[in-house]
């Protein structure tokens, strides 16, 4: 990888070395050091298999779903969560190495690996027409003003441009003041996590990361629309697999027919 902003250059001690250890370094449990990569945080286990794939086919589609709303669950992508929407300053940009219909077919596959890996809910913003952020992106053509902190490949490639907005309000809820309040920071934690050569364990692989801390554009936030169905087959079954009942709410296991 390459870093073309040194992710630690606000950090005073050498964090890096201990980055995501799995071990609490306190003196690195600042912003500036970027948490200690939430090392000093109770680990977050995953979703229950029993619910995931019901979890995930119904992640932030405007439906409360209790059994969901965890944070091994990601939250429902807070369709559960009535608090007003404090959003970190900024977009985070991502290139991810898929075209924008991958991205676009599986938004909830997308939108919750980026959200339980930063902590925080993240959503694609919209253009002034309401149309979500995400373009064909030509490496040819990265000069597009903003400036790249990480890079995960230096081959030429093509993929997908996709503007990123992060609501912090669960984040504060849970852990106080350990959240990102920016782009910058989010970006930053991203780029670091590559250098310390730790899996960034997303859906979609990202070839660089930037922040932009003027977006032109808000992001669209109220009543959530339905994202697209997810068609890889969890289930084993045709595509049209559907639950058989609503296990994150009946507690019911075998949920595919």
């Amino acid at each position: 990888c390459s870093l073309q902003q040194d992710p630690w250059g606000e950090c005073n001690v050498a964090c890096w070395e201990d980055f995501r250890n799995q071990e609490c370094d306190e003196v690195c449990n600042t912003r500036e050091c970027l948490y200690d990569g939430f090392d000093c945080l109770q680990p977050v286990g995953k979703c229950s298999p029993l619910y995931d794939y019901y979890c995930l086919t119904h992640y932030a589609d405007g439906n409360c779903d209790q059994g969901c709303a965890t944070a091994e669950c990601d939250w429902d992508g807070l369709d559960c969560d009535t608090k007003p929407v404090e959003l970190a300053k900024g977009s985070l940009i991502v290139y991810v190495l898929v075209p924008p219909e991958r991205i676009r077919n599986q938004t909830q596959i997308f939108l919750r690996s980026m959200s339980s890996l930063l902590r925080l809910h993240v959503i694609i913003r919209k253009d002034a027409s309401g149309n979500d952020m995400i373009y064909p992106w030509y490496s040819a053509d990265e000069s597009d003003g903003a400036e790249m902190i990480m890079r995960q490949t230096a081959e030429p490639t093509d993929g997908s441009k996709v503007y990123l907005a992060m609501d912090m309000r669960k984040c504060k809820e849970m852990y106080q003041d350990e959240c990102f309040s920016s782009a910058v920071e989010a970006a930053q934690f991203l780029g670091a996590t590559v250098a310390s050569q730790h899996s960034l364990d997303l859906a979609f692989p990202l070839y660089a990361v930037s922040s932009d801390m003027n977006p032109s554009e808000p992001p669209a936030i109220g009543p959530r629309q339905r994202a697209p169905a997810i068609s890889s087959n969890i289930c084993g079954n045709s595509s049209n697999s559907t639950p058989s009942a609503n296990p994150a709410t009946r507690g019911i296991s075998n949920h595919c027919q």
